[in-house]
């Protein structure tokens, strides 16, 4: 009985992250340490509600809805300036880069560190039934999180590569310069991108040290790619 109570407790945190190609969840208890961690590999654009309404009726995911984030991630978003975003017109300048979608929402996170307003979109059928079931969930994007937790203001390239993404910062005069996301289904694209951002935006290798956001093996991999190429790289947990 001990095993299972917390798993089953209300208090919990409840994390859940929503790619294009599945839903993945994590329950931690109050002092953070991962109690379990689940996937459904399904695409979340397509997927029938019924599955991904048996996938959350699991007794471990009925924790008080407070206690629950929801973080998107994906690679259609769009950062303006706190002077030029405008309610009226946010959504048409979205469209512009990214196309139009139908039955979808847009959501943006004002993120003071860098004076943007991050701006994202879900299908309008993956937010209905998350209010539904969590009505006062936090809603987030993972890159915004990156942005405001992760990447300091400091000179410097910051990459996190995951899940066959590779999103690179880069700060320059200790201002956000760039911030843009790759489909990278290998370690040798990745790195293509860091050492083609390097020259783009013209950045001096010795000046600009690279931080690897710490994923698993991948950040060591990506590390041992690319040494002979930038003097100085760091690993940020």
């Amino acid at each position: 009985m001990s095993s299972t109570l917390p798993l089953s407790s209300f208090d919990n945190q409840l994390e859940i992250t929503i790619r294009k190609n599945g839903i993945s969840y994590v329950v931690l208890n109050k002092e953070n340490n991962i109690l379990l961690r689940q996937e459904i590999n399904v695409p979340t654009e397509n997927s029938e509600s019924g599955l991904i309404d048996f996938f959350f009726n699991q007794p471990e995911l009925q924790v008080f809805d407070k206690n629950v984030t929801i973080i998107f991630d994906n690679t259609t978003y769009t950062l303006f300036p706190y002077e030029l975003f405008r309610l009226e017109n946010y959504q048409s300048i979205f469209e512009l880069e990214h196309g139009k979608v139908d039955k979808t929402t847009y959501i943006y996170e004002p993120i003071k560190k860098w004076g943007v307003h991050f701006v994202f979109r879900l299908p309008d059928k993956i937010k209905f039934f998350f209010e539904e079931k969590y009505p006062q969930a936090k809603i987030k994007h993972k890159i915004a999180g990156l942005l405001s937790d992760k990447v300091k203001k400091e000179n410097g390239v910051y990459v996190l590569y995951s899940n066959d993404t590779t999103t690179i910062v880069a700060v320059k005069n200790n201002e956000l310069q760039l911030t843009t996301s790759f489909h990278t289904p290998n370690l040798e694209d990745a790195g293509y991108f860091i050492l083609s951002t390097y020259e783009e935006l013209k950045l001096e290798k010795k000046r600009y040290p690279l931080h690897l956001i710490y994923v698993k093996q991948q950040v060591k991999a990506l590390q041992s790619l690319l040494d002979k190429h930038i003097p100085e790289i760091k690993i940020i947990k």
